[in-house]
């Protein structure tokens, strides 16, 4: 009679993931020292230095943002006098049907 065989060792059912290969994988070594020690090596660690820069471009985008404004509403005003939309509405006198 047959025996079965068994199964070759990379046939995987679909629900079963395969295994982590660990002599494909790099493992960075880790430098020694305290974790303070390690966060001074990363450029802008210090969040007052962030916080600053920050800070420096949020007032140079409101300044921009300012002067832009400016000159639309410089531009609208022109525009609104031009094409006469700031004078005085004309008076029409109303006329009364006169039957006679």
């Amino acid at each position: 009679m047959n025996e079965p065989t068994d199964p070759p060792t990379n046939a995987f059912n679909s629900h079963e993931p395969p295994p982590p290969h660990t002599q494909e994988l790099e493992i960075p070594e880790q430098s020694p020292g305290s974790p303070h020690e390690q966060a001074e090596d990363v450029p802008n660690a210090h969040p007052s230095q962030t916080r600053k820069a920050f800070k420096q471009l949020y007032i140079i985008l409101v300044a921009i943002g300012a002067i832009i404004g400016i000159f639309a509403a410089i531009g609208v005003v022109k525009l609104l006098g031009e094409w006469g939309l700031t004078d005085p509405p004309v008076r029409v006198e109303e006329r009364q049907n006169e039957v006679p």
